[in-house]
C-alpha cells in the first residue's frame, strides 16, 4: 500500500507539472519492535507479573507497585505499560527500594534495564519536581511487550534499536542515486526542507539551539 500511495502521489505531481521541482522525503516518526515476529514475547501486564512473584504480598516494593496500579483514593500512583513500563509511585521515597527490587527480579519480569533516580534525571526532568516524568522506567528484554493482547505482535515507544531507528529516503530527478551510511536524525528533515525552499534553517529556534545540520550530501556533490 505504501508503494501504491507514493506512486499515486508522484503521478499527480507529474500531471500538474511540478514533479521535477519537488523534493520527496519519506521517513517515519518512530520504529517498531520486534521487527522479527519470532522474537515477540507477551508475558502479560507488568503489574500482574510483579503480583505473581513469591513475595508480592509481603515485600514493600512489590506492594508499592500494586498500590500504584490499583489506587482507589488519595494521592495515586500509576503504572503504564506496553513496549516499556512507566511507574509513578504514591510514595516517591520508595523509588530506590522499588528499583532495587525490580533489578533483583529482572529475569522473572523480563527486564533489561531499570532507570530511576540519577539515571532518570540524565534523560528527563526530575520526577520530584515534574509529575510528567515517571519515578521508574523499565526497558524490557528485546521483543517483550507487557500486554495480555493476543493480537498485538509489535509495538512502538521503547528504546530498542528497532524502536528508535527508521529508514529515510530522499528523491528528486536531479539527485544522483546513492546510499548514505552516515548516521542522521529525523530532526534534520525540517532544516533540510527549509534550505530546499531557500529559507535559512537557522530561522528555526531548535536549529539554532541544538546546532542541527541539514541532511548530508543533499545540497552538494551533485545534490539538490
Amino acid at each position: 500500500k505504501t508503494d501504491q500511495a507514493l506512486g499515486s502521489l508522484i503521478q499527480a505531481f507529474k500531471a500538474q507539472g511540478i514533479y521535477e521541482s519537488t523534493l520527496f522525503i519519506v521517513t517515519a516518526k518512530h520504529g517498531q519492535s520486534p521487527i522479527n515476529p519470532v522474537k515477540t514475547n507477551k508475558p502479560g501486564h507488568f503489574a500482574d507479573l510483579v503480583a505473581a512473584l513469591p513475595d508480592a504480598n509481603t515485600n514493600p516494593a512489590a506492594m508499592a507497585i500494586a498500590n500504584a496500579a490499583a489506587c482507589g483514593t488519595g494521592a495515586c500512583g500509576f503504572v503504564q505499560d506496553d513496549d516499556i513500563a512507566l511507574i509513578w509511585l504514591q510514595d516517591q521515597s520508595q523509588t530506590g527500594d522499588v528499583a532495587a527490587y525490580l533489578n533483583a527480579n529482572a529475569g522473572a519480569l523480563f527486564i533489561d534495564e531499570v532507570l530511576a533516580g540519577a539515571e532518570i534525571r540524565l534523560k528527563f526532568r526530575d520526577p520530584l519536581t515534574d509529575s510528567r516524568t515517571p519515578d521508574i522506567l523499565v526497558q524490557p528484554t528485546y521483543g517483550t511487550i507487557y500486554t495480555g493482547s493476543s493480537k498485538k505482535n509489535a509495538e512502538h515507544g521503547g528504546f530498542s534499536f528497532g524502536d528508535t531507528n527508521v529508514g529515510l529516503m530522499v528523491s528528486n530527478p536531479s539527485l544522483n542515486a546513492r546510499e548514505v551510511k552516515t548516521p542522521v536524525a529525523t530532526s534534520q528533515v525540517a532544516a533540510s526542507i527549509l534550505k530546499a525552499l531557500g529559507i535559512d534553517p537557522r530561522e528555526l529556534q531548535a536549529v539554532r539551539s541544538e546546532g542541527t545540520e541539514v541532511l548530508p550530501f543533499l545540497f552538494s556533490d551533485g545534490g539538490w
